[in-house]
């Protein structure tokens, strides 16, 4: 096609698809790509291309008409919809100060996905933008005020209209709400929105077709309407290309023609008789679609004409969709090939892509700005774990403010689920401070303090979350909560030796090179001559304790604890509090403080070498070392994209910035080139 307009501008060129309406979106995509590289900026989506496709969109499915039909959907009450739904409103152009007001409702959507629960309603987005402003400026003060004016308009309604008077009450919930929005509409955003008035106009037909409806029975048959209208543009003069499905190219003619998706799945295409008539009666009449004969019939003539079309006509049929492999139509056997044909399309990204080395400047992005003096690097002991596992991770997520949008989910997600579990169990041993107390329990007792801790975590949890719970919900979480922790307690009830509970969730703070870390402490135990131990509860099944006694500790928490604040630390462990193989891993000064968890020394033990470690000092003096390594690496400004196992980065938040494909992409081409690493290693060093 390209070369084609390049030798004759004027020429008449045509692309015709078997499945147009399936190839659409991707074929104007690539059109774009290769013909109109300059146009990829969002001011110019309605710029004239080169290229006409006959085939219109459902008047629903264009952004201005679907943002229109979202919004009244959201008017017939109180009832809940997913959060998702109000989440692509306020990011959506088309209603209110969606230009102005840009940033403070994407604020607002942050907000919205952190402290809504999954299925929320209107005037819930409403109370929490107003709860908002109490402390600080409005977000988005438009646009509240014009979610406000919506829902009083649609609230005034009557419960039950004909569709021509809900045409009216449609029109005034979309004016109190600001739509087309404050900017000027585009050509075919003004002709989206006549086409759109006409469905209103013409809702009213239907009076006596469907009498008195509700409000959300109202809005999806005049969604349905607009998606049985298909949309399109008038076009702006002549362009060069017209692409058409098979039946839209008849008695056309052209300079050049290219039929693609000629594929025997596709070409003939499958029979399709009408359901409503006799089969055997439809194949003896000859009817169209009746049978593989008759398409095979009208495929061959389509066929025919198609390659008398244009002086130049170039078939083509894919090779594989996925792990399927395609077969070519039987009808395009006998032509033949037209050569070696391009694999893949020369698009605006490939052509970034694939300047030549020559033309780029390899810049060493390892070393961020030293921390300077005075600078709060956030995260706490957080901050320490990223940069042990990956500093870039570390400098974008602490240093810059990076990270990721809360996704909802419905019900509980793992890390709520996971602070109920501590919260229940610091309400237990607030209460229950030794093992003596615990032993002294009888069965009912126990239960009862196992209810009165999970009550009080649930009210908390609500309290802080500013939620009501639904009340099954609740009780299936209360009973999930008892559950697990009379199974947890079994495991604290073998314990040999006696202790005390003397802190849950303490606060403690270390300075380490010059930064301040921050964490909490989620247990503390002391047994009888002194010594503590130190309790990290775990929910995962998947812990990580083997990195304590590797030069880059990437599980740093309770190390820094029983390095650098408290001496008097006899072992670190994690709580894996399971239904299944609930248990006590880490490591101790000597055996047999917990059940379980080895000493230094043992012979069971084999995370940390005796010839290395021989004693706790030893353990003491690496965790020590290693940590203040990994704070000179945050203070130095060390930030390269270094990791040693791609699984190590599934909960990092910044993971797009650290553009992980493509620097494995210079990482292979730089190894490919006369096995020369080095120029690599300054993009990226990726260890296995």
């Amino acid at each position: 096609m390209q070369g084609h307009l390049a030798a004759n501008p004027a020429c008449r060129l045509g692309i015709v698809a078997p499945d147009l309406a399936g190839v659409r979106d991707r074929l104007e995509f690539l059109l774009d790509d290769a013909l109109h590289p300059a146009l990829i900026r969002p001011d110019t989506a309605e710029v004239p291309r080169c290229f006409n496709f006959s085939l219109g969109r459902a008047l629903a499915d264009l952004p201005l008409i679907r943002v229109a039909l979202d919004l009244l959907a959201l008017g017939s009450g109180r009832a809940k919809v997913e959060q998702s739904r109000l989440s692509e409103l306020l990011l959506a152009g088309g209603w209110s100060a969606a230009e102005g007001e840009a940033d403070g409702r994407a604020r607002l959507d942050s907000a919205l996905r952190r402290d809504l629960p999954y299925f929320t309603t209107l005037p819930a987005l409403i109370r929490l933008a107003q709860r908002l402003s109490e402390n600080e400026a409005p977000l988005c003060p438009q646009t509240v005020a014009a979610l406000e004016a919506f829902a009083e308009t649609a609230s005034a309604a009557s419960r039950k209209l004909l569709p021509g008077q809900w045409s009216g009450v449609f029109r005034n919930c979309l004016k109190a709400v600001g739509w087309p929005g404050d900017r000027p509409l585009s050509s075919n955003e003004f002709q989206a929105r006549r086409a759109f008035g006409e469905v209103l106009d013409g809702f009213g037909r239907l009076d006596g077709l469907l009498g008195p409806l509700g409000f959300s029975e109202a809005v999806r048959r005049l969604s349905q309407l607009c998606r049985q209208r298909l949309f399109q543009p008038e076009t702006r003069g002549r362009p060069a290309i017209q692409v058409l499905g098979v039946l839209e190219s008849a008695g056309l003619s052209f300079d050049a023609l290219w039929v693609m998706g000629m594929n025997d799945d596709l070409w003939p295409p499958p029979p399709r008789p009408n359901p409503l008539l006799p089969a055997e009666v439809l194949r003896a009449a000859g009817a169209a679609h009746a049978s593989a004969e008759v398409e095979l019939d009208f495929a061959q003539r389509v066929h025919d004409r198609l390659s008398l079309s244009a002086p130049v006509v170039t078939f083509s049929f894919a090779q594989a969709d996925g792990n399927r492999v395609l077969r070519p139509s039987p009808l395009v056997a006998g032509i033949p090939l037209a050569g070696e044909a391009k694999s893949e399309v020369l698009t605006l990204a490939r052509q970034m892509a694939g300047e030549s080395a020559s033309a780029l400047e390899l810049i060493d992005d390892a070393m961020a700005p030293p921390v300077a003096e005075g600078e709060k690097v956030s995260g706490g002991s957080w901050v320490l774990r990223a940069q042990a596992i990956c500093p870039a991770w570390a400098y974008y997520q602490y240093r810059l403010g990076g990270q990721a949008i809360d996704e909802p989910v419905e019900g509980l997600d793992p890390a709520a689920r996971g602070t109920l579990v501590h919260e229940a169990l610091e309400a237990f041993w607030t209460e229950i401070r030794s093992s003596e107390a615990l032993a002294a329990l009888g069965e009912v007792s126990r239960q009862q303090a196992i209810a009165e801790a999970v009550t009080k975590a649930l009210q908390n949890f609500e309290l802080d979350r500013r939620i009501t719970l639904p009340a099954r919900f609740r009780e299936l979480e209360a009973a999930r909560l008892a559950k697990l922790i009379e199974v947890w307690l079994q495991v604290e009830a073998k314990r040999g030796l006696s202790f005390e509970v003397v802190a849950c969730e303490a606060p403690a703070e270390v300075e380490i090179e010059g930064i301040k870390v921050k964490m909490i402490v989620d247990r503390i135990d002391q047994l009888a001559d002194g010594r503590q131990i130190i309790i990290d509860y775990k929910t995962g099944a998947a812990i990580d304790t083997k990195n304590w006694a590797a030069q880059r500790i990437t599980e740093p928490q309770l190390p820094i604890y029983a390095a650098l604040v408290n001496e008097d630390v006899a072992a670190v462990v994690f709580a894996k509090v399971l239904l299944d193989k609930p248990a006590f891993t880490g490591v101790a000064d000597e055996k047999d403080i917990l059940p379980g968890v080895q000493g230094i020394g043992d012979d069971k033990q084999k995370t940390f070498d005796p010839a290395e470690f021989p004693d706790w000092i030893a353990v003491i003096t690496h965790w020590r070392e290693r940590l203040h390594a990994v704070a000179k690496e945050v203070k130095r400004g060390q930030a390269g994209v270094m990791f040693a196992d791609l699984k190590d980065l599934q909960y990092c938040e910044v993971l797009p910035l650290l553009r992980l494909p493509e620097r494995q992409r210079l990482l292979a081409e730089a190894a490919s080139n006369n096995g020369i690493i080095e120029r690599a290693e300054v993009l990226t060093r990726i260890a296995n």
